[in-house]
């Protein structure tokens, strides 16, 4: 910013330096004021006193000049020395040639006059000239010019006269200068008083952010209206500032309150948690075993009816009708349902506790996320259903996918298993047999998409499918409906989102959004 001299001072000096300039051009212009009525009346009176001298000077130097006497010509102009204004004067004939001179003796040397001077006096910065005519006014030679006379006045009385003016108005200046000096330091303490008091009250307060500083009002012009608009915008703030504490104070209460209940929340969570994995580990360990041997058993026990069978029909002959039909009715077609009701249970109780183990695996897995090429991998999931798809008549079409991605392979290896597991499934049975794996790429993130064209879900079971053993009601379809649960499982190791797009009789998207790393970062366990 360029610097602005007189608008970066006090206010006090500001007064000041306006007093001084204003003191100074009044006492210049009263100066040249003054010097203009005294040039002019000067001038005034000394062209009528020098009128009035060179008229008697004149009449006194006809006769010389009619009688050619240049001594008495002298004389007469010797008697000019008496005036201090007359610098020289010289008379000339009717020829214009010098007939008698005169020059004051202080004066420097070299003083020339002519005959052919202005006729009207022209005033210099040193000097002005007088001529005037010299005429005969006797009867014999009336009129008839004799010669001519000029007079050079200096100006010294003029100048004197000017310094006097100065010198007594630059006394009075000074007396007034120095009277309305003295006035203005008395009374501008009133003007800037008040406002410097606004100035450090401004800085208290900028330093101290207290707001109950006030100003005390001390007249009712300008300042003081400026002082208690000032008061009420302090008064303004300090309200404002009280309600933001108050709005400040209630929402820290509001956040400590929430943030306790956060901690319990999470306490509780934890102990959920730690429960939850003691169940896990309880179930796991304790529950393995009687399912393993209910398996056992129950085979065990099939395999003792079909033995039965066997020995029945071998030694049916040696025994008699009743006894045969008796054993024949309880080795007959209860006892195989009930074991094959019995099979199907312990192979749903095998299902869920193997589901439950799988998933506490899942949140407890930490991906190890690496940059790799993105097309190997789908051909190799691919490949691991293509016997399933080409046995359903169906078709596996792979479209443009994203180059390279990073993330963990082997858990996106299995999120895309499920995935395609999930579309064959639910495409086996449909007219249109097509299942589709195609990909885009963002500043952001990836995409993958495995599109079917199977039976599609409802609307409103479209958030209720990635629910564990959430199974929709699709009858020949089979499944635990735990595969869409581990996909999202899964895809929480790796920081990404599955997201579903379905329409009842249209088949279904499943979209697997994973974004980009931003430098070096790792994915770390869903917990």
């Amino acid at each position: 910013m360029a610097r602005r001299p007189f608008h970066d001072i006090s206010l006090e000096r500001k007064l000041g330096r306006i007093y001084r300039q204003a003191t100074a051009a009044a006492f210049f212009c009263s100066i040249a004021l003054f010097c203009i009525i005294a040039t002019v009346e000067y001038r005034a009176q000394f062209m009528a006193a020098a009128a009035t001298e060179g008229e008697i000077l004149a009449k006194n130097l006809e006769a010389s000049l009619m009688f050619d006497d240049t001594a008495a010509a002298d004389a007469l102009l010797s008697s000019l020395a008496g005036n201090r204004n007359i610098d020289a004067a010289a008379v000339f004939n009717a020829a214009g040639d010098p007939f008698a001179a005169y020059q004051r003796p202080d004066t420097a040397p070299g003083i020339r006059l002519r005959p052919d001077a202005p006729k009207r006096t022209v005033f210099h910065l040193t000097h002005f000239d007088f001529r005037t005519g010299i005429v005969a006014t006797d009867h014999i030679n009336h009129d008839r010019t004799l010669g001519t006379l000029t007079i050079r006045y200096n100006l010294t009385a003029l100048y004197n006269r000017i310094l006097l003016i100065v010198v007594a108005l630059g006394g009075v200046f000074v007396i007034a200068f120095l009277v309305g000096r003295a006035v203005i330091t008395r009374r501008q303490r009133s003007i800037i008083g008040p406002i410097e008091h606004l100035t450090a009250a401004a800085n208290t307060i900028s330093a101290s952010g207290n707001y109950q500083i006030r100003i005390p009002v001390e007249s009712a012009d300008e300042i003081g209206v400026l002082t208690e608009s000032f008061n009420d915008m302090l008064e303004q703030i300090r309200l404002r500032d009280d309600e933001l504490q108050r709005s400040r104070d209630e929402l820290e209460e509001k956040v400590a309150q929430r943030t306790r209940e956060l901690a319990d929340h999470t306490k509780n969570l934890e102990q959920i948690n730690e429960d939850l994995r003691n169940f896990v580990h309880i179930f796991h360990h304790d529950l393995r075993t009687p399912i393993l041997n209910l398996s056992c058993y129950v085979e065990e026990v099939s395999a003792a009816v079909a033995a039965a069978h066997r020995v029945l029909a071998k030694y049916e002959s040696m025994m008699t009708a009743e006894d045969a039909a008796a054993l024949e009715e309880s080795l007959g077609g209860e006892t195989d349902f009930s074991l094959d009701v019995l099979r199907g249970s312990v192979s749903s109780v095998k299902t869920m506790y193997q589901a439950v183990v799988n998933i506490s695996q899942i949140s407890t897995l930490r991906a190890r996320p690496r940059e790799f090429e993105l097309m190997p991998l789908l051909q190799e999931v691919a490949d691991d259903f293509r016997p399933r798809i080409e046995e359903a008549g169906m078709a596996l079409r792979i479209g443009r996918v994203p180059e390279r991605i990073t993330s963990d392979p082997a858990v996106l290896r299995q999120i895309l298993s499920h995935l395609l597991d999930n579309a064959v499934k639910f495409t086996r049975d449909s007219r249109e047999k097509v299942i589709g794996i195609d990909g885009a790429e963002t500043e952001q993130e990836w995409c993958l998409g495995v599109r079917d064209t199977g039976i599609g879900i409802a609307e409103a079971e479209q958030q209720k499918i990635f629910d564990l053993f959430r199974k929709g009601d699709h009858p020949g379809v089979s499944g635990a409906g735990m595969g869409l649960s581990y996909s999202r499982a899964f895809a929480k190791c790796i920081n990404a989102a599955i997201a579903v797009q379905s329409q009842e009789g249209a088949g279904s998207l499943f979209t697997i959004t994973i974004p980009k790393p931003s430098g070096k970062e790792g994915y770390d366990a869903a917990r």
